[in-house]
C-alpha cells in the first residue's frame, strides 16, 4: 500500500495490486481504512464465490514508482480476528511525492501540438502569438 499526502490535512492510502483507494485526515486514519476496506471486500468476495479482490486490477504504474522510491513503513496484520480474515501482512510505504495523474491534453492543446512546435507555424495573414 502506498501512502501520500495529497493536500495539506488529506492523506491516501492506495492498493498497488488491487486498485484500492481511501482518503483521510491523517496516516494512521488511512492505514486502518484501507486494511477495513480490504478486509470488507475479501468478505464480500469469499461470500459469493470469488477470489478475494479479483474486481479490482492494479494501479497505474506511477503508483508502484512511487512506492519504488518511498520509505518503508512497519507492516500490518490485515487480521480482525474473524475466521478467515488474515490475508497475512500489509505492506505499506509512506511516499514524500504526490503521484499525480499526467494532466490531460485538452483539444486546443492537440490543435495547437503542444508539447512540440507544429502547431505555432505562422500562417499567411495571421499573426502568431
Amino acid at each position: 500500500m502506498l501512502v501520500f499526502q495529497k493536500l495539506r490535512g488529506i492523506w491516501v492510502a492506495r492498493g498497488l495490486e488491487h486498485d484500492l483507494a481511501v482518503e483521510g485526515r491523517s496516516l494512521e486514519s488511512v492505514m486502518d481504512l484501507i486494511r477495513r476496506l480490504v478486509l470488507a471486500h475479501v468478505a464480500f468476495d469469499r461470500r459469493h464465490g470469488r477470489a478475494p479482490l479479483s474486481p479490482f486490477g492494479a494501479a497505474p504504474q506511477r503508483f508502484w514508482r512511487a512506492f519504488d522510491r518511498a520509505t518503508r513503513l512497519p507492516a500490518l496484520k490485515s487480521s480482525d480476528g474473524a475466521a478467515g480474515s488474515d490475508l497475512g501482512p500489509i505492506t505499506f510505504a509512506l511516499s514524500s511525492e504526490f503521484p499525480a495523474e499526467p494532466m490531460a491534453r485538452s483539444a486546443f492543446d492537440r490543435s495547437l501540438g503542444r508539447g512540440s512546435h507544429a502547431g505555432l507555424v505562422a500562417r499567411p495573414g495571421r499573426p502568431v502569438h
